[in-house]
């Protein structure tokens, strides 16, 4: 099924959001981020009917910010994730989803407005204990998410040329293969990948290794797609098209698809979703 993801629709709360877009008949969506919103685990529940909603990392969003980051080495920060997740997982449950996705972690804890932009430079942690102890707290995540039957997927990061620059190494996790590989092949067996193409499209640039090896080598992991497209420089979710560099090599029994790009309007959603379709060979 395709998604519209609402991580980025700006200035409206999820569950208006959820009203507008069933209205104008687009049923299946993916929660993710959005502003916070009181009460929205019960307005959530109240809304689900017959279509299909799907929460992804930030979503619900807490009424006090943090970065979620489940390899911080701040056990405020880590607990807070942790936690995060675990809600998400019930609330997935509850509404009866099939998956809860979240972001791969960090070898540092930036500043919330950094997101997606250069980060400060700082000092970052080991990457092979940040890699053990994200695997330990995502065994033990995936332990939750079976007996609730939902599985568990983690979304590959995104690093910039600048970010490398300003660091020297890479301060993420997931941005290549090699991290992905490690990564699922010591996790449970209902821990699964969220790819998202765009991320992939600037980290093999930034980082000089083949969009479609990571594809390869990961590919019996993959179960969501987010799409988007990109000037390979910067993750800016601009529409997907018919020339967009990934459709054929995307599986077609994924779960879901999830279109991750700026809203300009309905029509543009709609128009995007039947893109979508046709290049999956479902129109």
């Amino acid at each position: 099924m395709i998604c519209i993801s609402t991580g980025q629709f700006k200035g409206i709360n999820t569950s208006n959001l959820i009203k507008k877009l069933y209205k104008n008949g687009i049923e299946n969506i993916e929660l993710s981020a959005g502003n916070y919103e009181k009460n929205i685990e019960k307005k959530i529940i109240s809304l689900k009917k017959e279509q299909n909603l799907f929460l992804h990392n930030y979503f619900p969003r807490p009424q006090k910010d943090f970065i979620l980051n489940l390899c911080s080495t701040n056990p405020k920060i880590r607990k807070k994730s942790y936690e995060h997740v675990i809600n998400g997982i019930n609330l997935s449950s509850k509404i009866k989803a099939k998956c809860f996705s979240f972001h791969a972690g960090f070898l540092l804890d930036p500043n919330i407005l950094e997101i997606g932009k250069k980060f400060t430079r700082t000092n970052i942690r080991n990457k092979s204990d940040a890699i053990k102890d994200f695997i330990k707290i995502v065994n033990k995540l995936a332990k939750y998410a079976k007996n609730k039957n939902i599985i568990l997927l983690i979304e590959n990061n995104v690093v910039t040329s600048q970010n490398l620059k300003n660091f020297k190494k890479n301060p993420l996790l997931m941005t290549g293969y090699k991290d992905a590989i490690k990564i699922m092949n010591k996790t449970a067996d209902n821990v699964y990948l969220l790819l998202d193409v765009a991320h992939l499209k600037v980290s093999s640039k930034t980082l000089g290794f083949s969009k479609t090896e990571f594809i390869k080598k990961c590919n019996k992991w993959i179960k969501v797609y987010h799409l988007s497209d990109n000037n390979g420089e910067f993750d800016t979710n601009d529409d997907v098209k018919n020339n967009s560099w990934f459709w054929k090599y995307l599986k077609k029994d994924a779960i879901y698809y999830s279109l991750e790009i700026k809203f300009k309007n309905i029509m543009q959603l709609k128009k995007q979703i039947k893109i979508t379709l046709s290049n999956l060979g479902k129109s």
